[in-house]
């Protein structure tokens, strides 16, 4: 069983780094590298052998001082003739703790689990192509930078615009494939 990163996704991980708050449409929309990871999941089989999976977020993530993992919303895709369908819907990452997998093999931030099933005795390689997206949650405000504050700048025509210099923040995380053997 294997995980592979698509040729486009190197760094096979999420590198949420200075990024703005942002609604659940623009994010699901986007294709910023940085915030989206393809990769896909095969295995060859041979014989009546049966493969189950879940897919999660590796929980060894990186936070930021303030962006946490209740302000990351992710969203899982898979390619189905070329085409993505949703297999979750938008969630925080902190909504995502509690799940398990349907057959255990991940007993935390599961996105979705999976099956390949052997077809006798000729060899049989299986692949599903996924797509994983994340945004900062419009609900985060971003941290004010305490050492440039905000300014307040009085404009030529007399309104005042409101300044304020913001410190950057960064959340990382991949993803985590576990497998095991099930019954035929």
């Amino acid at each position: 069983m294997y995980l592979n990163n698509a040729p486009t996704d190197a760094s096979g991980k999420i590198d949420l780094t200075n990024q703005y708050p942002m609604t659940d449409t623009v994010g699901m929309g986007q294709d910023d590298p940085n915030s989206v990871l393809g990769f896909t999941v095969s295995a060859k089989l041979s014989g009546n052998i049966k493969i189950v999976y879940d897919l999660g977020i590796d929980e060894n993530f990186v936070t930021g001082e303030t962006l946490k993992e209740d302000y990351i919303k992710v969203i899982l895709y898979e390619y189905k003739e070329n085409t993505p369908q949703a297999v979750t819907e938008a969630k925080t990452i902190k909504e995502l703790k509690d799940s398990t997998g349907v057959d255990g093999c991940l007993s935390s931030y599961v996105l979705t689990d999976g099956e390949f099933t052997g077809n006798g005795n000729a060899e049989l390689e299986q692949k599903k192509h996924y797509v994983v997206k994340a945004w900062v949650a419009d609900n985060y405000e971003l941290p004010v930078d305490p050492t440039t504050g905000t300014n307040d700048i009085e404009n030529d025509d007399g309104s005042i615009t409101h300044e304020s210099h913001t410190t950057p923040e960064t959340f990382t995380f991949k993803i985590k494939l576990v497998a095991e053997q099930a019954t035929a």
